[in-house]
């Protein structure tokens, strides 16, 4: 086991560059095989910081992943994709997660006396950037199957529709401008 395991554990890099490294490396030649290489991998999982991690944060990783824009790590996607419905109890603490970067957004523009109004929109605004706006698109489509279905198939057929509605534009506004006032008057 030569100086390639230290290598890559000090360049924190991919377990595939930590592969390529046992295969290709100087110290490595002549010790090449299947074997070799695990023992790469193995060794360099327990050295990176992420592996580290419980599976809960893992779990919190692809929550995140599944409800914001925010990128992931690939390490907590190991193991092949696992089942949203597996992750489902961790949506409210990612849903946390995701609202801090306009909590902060918000106290930082109060902070810098940029007033109520003012900072209720850039908070808006950041979440709704973090988000991808997918609970917006998701709300609006809703509204627009209730609003113009009339039968659960037509209702289906408007909601898989791309197509935002008079009803989903409505919902849209009205949830933004609830949820301005109420930011506005904190």
């Amino acid at each position: 086991m030569g100086p390639c395991f230290l290598e890559a554990a000090r360049w924190r890099t991919t377990r595939s560059v930590a592969a390529q490294l046992a295969r290709n490396s100087l110290c490595c030649k002549g010790l090449v095989g299947a074997s070799h290489t695990a023992v790469a991998q193995r060794r360099f999982r327990t050295r990176n910081p992420v592996m580290a991690f419980p599976r809960q944060l893992h779990g919190l990783m692809r929550a995140l992943a599944f409800l914001t824009r925010v990128p992931m790590p690939d390490e907590a996607f190991e193991g092949g994709l696992r089942q949203t419905a597996e992750d489902a109890a961790l949506f409210p603490l990612a849903g946390l997660v995701a609202a801090v970067p306009g909590a902060l957004v918000l106290l930082i523009t109060v902070w810098m006396d940029g007033g109520p109004l003012l900072a209720a929109a850039l908070a808006i605004v950041a979440t709704i950037v973090i988000t991808g706006a997918l609970h917006e698109d998701g709300f609006a489509d809703v509204a627009d199957g209730f609003g113009g279905g009339h039968t659960s198939e037509r209702r289906l057929a408007i909601m898989k529709d791309s197509a935002n509605g008079t009803y989903g534009t409505l919902a849209l506004v009205v949830s933004v401008v609830l949820r301005f006032a109420a930011l506005a008057a904190l």
